[in-house]
C-alpha cells in the first residue's frame, strides 16, 4: 500500500484514515501519530491487554477502537506526545488495521493473503477473525491440564494486526 501510494508512513494517520479517526487531545495537538510511530510503538498509544472473544460476541474493528459493544476495552486514546518513546501498543496496530481495511477498500485478511501469504505460498495461514468454519475444524483447541478441552475452544481477536494469525507449522517454517 505504501509503494502504490495508498498510504504514506510519515503522515498523519488521521489524514489517512476514513471508517475511524484517532481521537484528538492534548497529546496530539503536540505530535499527530504517522503509520510509521505506530508501527514502531512510538504512536503515543495506550497500551492494553488484548481480550478474548467468541463467535458470538465478536466486535468489528470500528467497535474495539471506539469501545462500543460487545467490544469490551475502553476506546482506543492516545496517551502520551506521539514520537516521544517507547510503549508496546496492541491498540497501535488496531489503527493500523483500519488504516490498511479504509486504504486498500477490502478485508484485512484478504489484503495480508493477496500480498503477503500467497505471494509466500503460505496456503495454510489467514488473519481471518472469526475463523472460517472450514479452517476452524484444523485449527487447535485449548485444554485443561488434565486433557479435557475448554467449553469455548478458540478466542477469536478483532485487532487481528496484532495477534490474530492463525496458521501452520509447515506454513511458519
Amino acid at each position: 500500500l505504501v509503494r502504490d501510494n495508498k498510504i504514506d508512513l510519515d503522515k498523519d494517520v488521521n489524514i489517512q484514515l476514513i471508517s475511524w479517526k484517532v481521537p484528538e487531545n492534548e497529546f496530539t495537538n503536540v505530535t499527530r501519530p504517522t503509520p510509521r510511530m505506530l508501527m514502531n510503538h512510538s504512536g503515543g498509544v495506550m497500551h492494553h491487554f488484548a481480550m478474548n472473544y467468541s463467535r458470538d460476541n465478536f466486535p468489528t474493528i470500528t467497535e474495539l477502537l471506539s469501545g462500543e459493544p460487545p467490544a469490551q476495552e475502553r476506546p482506543t486514546i492516545i496517551d502520551r506526545v506521539p514520537g516521544t518513546e517507547f510503549l508496546y501498543s496492541n491498540p497501535g496496530f488496531a489503527i493500523l488495521q483500519q488504516l490498511v481495511i479504509d486504504r486498500a477498500e477490502r478485508p484485512f485478511h484478504i489484503v495480508a493473503k493477496e500480498n503477503i501469504f500467497s505471494v509466500l505460498q503460505m496456503n495454510q495461514t489467514t488473519f481471518e477473525q472469526p475463523l472460517s468454519l472450514e479452517l476452524e475444524m484444523f485449527a487447535s483447541a485449548g485444554h485443561r491440564p488434565t486433557g479435557e478441552s475448554l467449553d469455548v475452544k478458540r478466542y477469536y481477536y478483532p485487532n487481528a494486526a496484532a495477534g490474530g494469525l492463525w496458521t501452520t507449522t509447515y506454513d511458519y517454517a
